[in-house]
């Protein structure tokens, strides 16, 4: 739902949460990229901190064979290959690279 408030807000555009969030998230190619894992919190966007690229999220999905997907990139990843709004279903394993906590949303 923050999605939809950031933007209502104005905060994002359609583009940078589904097509490339190289501008709001901290990905190989954002500006001044790390090129590494940073301190979560480290970055605010939104009113989040650390949440946009970085490090994938863990969501609850009952599709999904583990019953979890991953969501919202990874520091290693361009801006435009996994955007904030791409979840990818993890099937029977789960790969936990550059893998953060669960993130839940009611």
């Amino acid at each position: 739902m923050f999605f939809c408030k950031w933007l209502k807000d104005g905060i994002a555009t359609l583009e940078e949460i589904a097509d490339d969030s190289e501008l709001i998230g901290h990905f190989w190619d954002s500006k001044c990229a790390s090129h590494n894992l940073e301190v979560t919190g480290k970055n605010e966007f939104g009113g989040l901190y650390g949440f946009v690229g970085n490090s994938h999220k863990m969501v609850k999905d009952p599709d999904a064979d583990s019953g979890f997907s991953l969501a919202g990139g990874s520091y290693y990843h361009k801006g435009n290959y996994w955007p904030l709004a791409k979840v990818h279903n993890q099937g029977r394993k789960i790969r936990c690279t550059a893998t953060t906590g669960f993130l839940e949303l009611n």
